[in-house]
């Protein structure tokens, strides 16, 4: 494996690692809420280890869904703890979920 693969593998593996901390901050803020884990679902649509931009779709059962698109340099960027960028991302479909906004 040459050293362009290997640094494309690296990325991929943050962005993913990102996209599951992400993925965690948003359903933590939500069951600090006082929403029931079972009622949050969380999806990535695209694969964050590709190179397309993936979409985390979050749902919180009979009140409400939003999809929020994430550029991989912030997946990359919030492997291991969320920037502030992402950070203002998370909160807004936090918001919108708990408000109960379509």
């Amino acid at each position: 494996m040459n050293a362009k693969a290997r640094t494309r593998g690296r990325r991929s593996s943050a962005a993913v690692l990102g996209a599951a901390v992400i993925a965690h901050a948003v359903r933590a803020e939500l069951v600090q809420r006082g929403h029931r884990e079972e009622e949050i679902s969380l999806q990535w649509f695209s694969d964050p280890g590709v190179g397309q931009t993936p979409e985390l779709h979050a749902e919180v059962a009979e009140i409400a869904a939003i999809t929020q698109m994430f550029s991989r340099e912030e997946l990359v960027g919030s492997r291991d703890r969320p920037r502030q960028s992402v950070r203002a991302k998370i909160d807004r479909v936090v918001e919108s979920l708990h408000a109960g906004l379509p």
